[in-house]
């Protein structure tokens, strides 16, 4: 009986999730950017921040010296209308540079 009830709460869990990723919808994620300058999504009530290629979480939500960390939606043009790398001199037409590229 005890493993039964775990199970069915951990399906009940799975389940949950899976309804939740499946309904996202691009109305529910806002590009937003903090006083760090890092650009970041918010997606439901959580902030992912774009850090080194990865996705950083600010577990804390606070500065190192315990202030509040604060964002804002990223305005209209502020990052152009596509974020392309500092290092290029001329922007091509597509952002080639690298490997691991993959089909959406």
């Amino acid at each position: 009986m005890i493993m039964k009830n775990y199970l069915f709460k951990k399906l009940k869990a799975l389940r949950q999730l899976f309804v939740c990723s499946s309904t996202i919808a691009a109305a529910d994620v806002k590009w937003v950017v903090n006083d760090n300058a890092e650009l970041g999504v918010k997606v439901g009530g959580k902030y992912f921040w774009l850090y080194k290629g990865e996705s950083l979480e600010y577990e804390e939500k606070k500065h190192d010296d315990g202030t509040p960390i604060k964002y804002r939606q990223v305005w209209k043009r502020e990052f152009g209308e596509c974020c392309h790398p500092l290092h290029l001199k001329q922007i091509p037409d597509r952002y080639t540079e690298g490997d691991n590229w993959q089909e959406l």
